[in-house]
């Protein structure tokens, strides 16, 4: 009998926080595809698959609201090249019953190696500069309630549960919100 050792984190990198363009959303949805169907998660199995319809999703927003989605990336020198460590998606959404669309924050991710090294947070505090230099006062994202991590982040950084979504297959979503100061942290 064999027993595999948990993956070792990796040291502490340093890293650079960048907007990403068209040529960036490849590398965005294989790291989207690796952190959200991880090898533990039985959809892993169509991993390449699930990846080339997130692509073509980030590709079809960019194309058609490049004025309203924006991505957000942590590029790192790893091995004499720059590895994408984290991406976070900042869009405007319809949410139901608030009529108008809002500052959205989605697909948050950073790469498995790399967490716990304020990657997450990084990203959520630079898109949320560039919100408030937009003007929003707003900003809002779901989290699956079963993400511990994810929520004890959000909280940690201002957020505030405004709704459940239950789901009959899928674990509920929540809808956390939080609102801007004005002006922008020095």
């Amino acid at each position: 009998m064999t027993c595999t050792e948990p993956p070792q984190k990796l040291p502490r990198v340093a890293y650079s926080i960048q907007r990403a363009n068209l040529e960036h959303l490849s590398s965005i949805a294989e790291l989207i595809a690796l952190c959200f169907y991880p090898p533990e998660h039985w959809l892993h199995w169509f991993r390449r698959l699930l990846q080339l319809g997130i692509y073509n999703d980030l590709c079809l927003r960019y194309h058609h609201s490049i004025e309203h989605s924006i991505y957000f990336m942590v590029l790192a020198p790893i091995q004499d090249r720059l590895k994408l460590l984290g991406s976070l998606e900042v869009s405007q959404r319809l949410l139901p019953g608030r009529g108008k669309s809002h500052p959205y924050l989605s697909n948050l991710a950073v790469h498995p190696d790399y967490r716990r090294q304020g990657i997450g947070r990084a990203l959520l505090l630079a898109a949320e500069d560039w919100l408030k230099e937009q003007r929003c006062d707003r900003v809002y994202l779901h989290v699956l309630a079963m993400n511990h991590p994810a929520r004890f982040l959000y909280h940690q950084l201002g957020y505030s549960q405004e709704s459940t979504i239950p789901a009959w297959f899928f674990p509920d979503k929540l809808l956390l919100s939080k609102f801007l100061r004005s002006s922008p942290r020095s």
